[in-house]
């Protein structure tokens, strides 16, 4: 005798049925797969993530927006276009 049905004949036991043993369903498997490949995509990307970098993205918003809102970004955009024109170019 299986101890599930020990359990089900035993009177201080309370079960609320057996389920019957089913099947796989080949016809869900697809969408399994799209659920969890991109779960595990995440998961390996969260690892390789170089946060160094992300740190440095985030640090530098900051500063870009007070140049924008200052002037400073197209002060410094004229005049690197002026120090680039007078470099110059290379000899073949």
């Amino acid at each position: 005798m299986n101890k599930i049905q020990e359990a089900a004949d035993d009177p201080t036991f309370r079960t609320l049925g057996i389920s019957p043993p089913s099947r796989p369903n080949a016809k869900r498997a697809p969408f399994a797969i799209a659920i969890f490949v991109p779960v595990l995509a995440v998961a390996e990307a969260y690892c390789d993530t170089e946060w160094k970098a992300i740190i440095l993205l985030g640090a530098m918003l900051g500063p870009r927006v007070v140049m924008e809102k200052t002037g400073g970004a197209q002060c410094l955009g004229l005049r690197s276009s002026k120090l680039s024109v007078s470099i110059p170019a290379p000899a073949p």
